[in-house]
């Protein structure tokens, strides 16, 4: 039997770049909620909490820097 091909490793997700196309989405229409968002991100109204609060909470030349990086290390570390 022929050895089974090893998956791919997972790549980490910049949850700063998400939390800004969350912040994004919500500020485009006033009206948008947190049900809107997470039906549109597929994902729960809770996650959608947590990434707002990323936005919302930590510095913003922080969440500037991290929303542009491509270091897959730096990112998988945050």
């Amino acid at each position: 039997m022929p050895a089974r091909p090893l998956p791919p490793k997972p790549v980490p997700k910049n949850i700063v770049a998400e939390a800004l196309k969350v912040k994004a989405f919500l500020t485009e229409d006033p009206q948008r909620t947190y049900l809107h968002a997470s039906q549109r991100f597929k994902v729960t109204k809770a996650r959608i909490s947590q990434l707002m609060k990323i936005a919302d909470v930590l510095p913003h030349e922080f969440v500037d820097y991290m929303g542009r990086c491509q270091d897959q290390a730096l990112i998988k570390r945050f």
